[in-house]
């Protein structure tokens, strides 16, 4: 599938998260493309920093209103479901993933330290999701 993103959309950053045994999966993607002949712009995300914590990094993006998701798209839908429901709904692997990629977006584009960005994930208000919409 990774190729067929790359081959579809030619991205200038195709990240994998690689804790636990999912630098297994980055291994066989190497090889596939290897085959292939296929240079993917591949990196990797070695995530020490605690999956709630790092999803609170959303926060600034979500109550500033930087962020915009597509009205149409179940995936958006879902995605926004999940973020509502964060930290006490079922499932976050899609705002962990918004997370990584919007990480990965400002290390690979050079934007400003993370730590500008981010503020303290200790003053957070009560209710951060108020202000976006699909």
């Amino acid at each position: 599938m990774a190729l067929e993103i790359n081959s579809q959309f030619r991205p200038d950053c195709l990240a994998i998260e690689v804790n636990q045994f999912q630098q297994l999966l980055t291994d066989d993607i190497n090889n596939r493309a290897q085959e292939r002949h296929i240079l993917l712009p591949l990196y990797t995300l070695d995530n020490r920093v605690n999956k709630y914590v790092r999803i609170r990094r959303l926060t600034p993006y979500l109550t500033r209103g930087m962020l915009r998701f597509k009205g149409d798209s179940p995936g958006a839908r879902l995605l926004v479901e999940q973020l509502r429901d964060f930290p006490n709904g079922d499932h976050d692997d899609g705002p962990d993933a918004l997370e990584m990629a919007i990480r990965m977006a400002s290390e690979f584009l050079g934007g400003p330290q993370e730590e500008q960005i981010i503020g303290s994930i200790y003053d957070l208000p009560d209710c951060w999701f108020d202000r976006f919409r699909l």
